[in-house]
């Protein structure tokens, strides 16, 4: 007995799931609401958004080797005072 194709077999959506109504439980979005969410959009993109992504991605990569820049640092700064002058 051969299993038949998963593109033949006819897949039918309940009546429910395809059109969405009020009794259906779905809440169509308001669309007043599309400024306010555009303001916050442009605002959440503004001049400081390239910098918080650079901070980011600078805490991202320090953050694992903390230890060892710590230790990195206090060597270099004690050797460094530890040079005659």
């Amino acid at each position: 007995m051969s299993m038949p194709s998963p593109l033949s077999i006819p897949m039918s959506i309940p009546m429910s799931m395809s059109t969405p109504t009020a009794s259906a439980g779905f809440d169509w979005p308001d669309p007043t609401h599309l400024r306010d969410h555009c303001r916050q959009c442009a605002f959440a993109l503004g001049p400081l958004h390239r910098v918080q992504c650079a901070a980011e991605s600078l805490h991202a990569f320090l953050t694992p080797r903390f230890v060892t820049l710590l230790t990195t640092v206090t060597v270099l700064l004690l050797a460094g005072l530890s040079l005659p002058v």
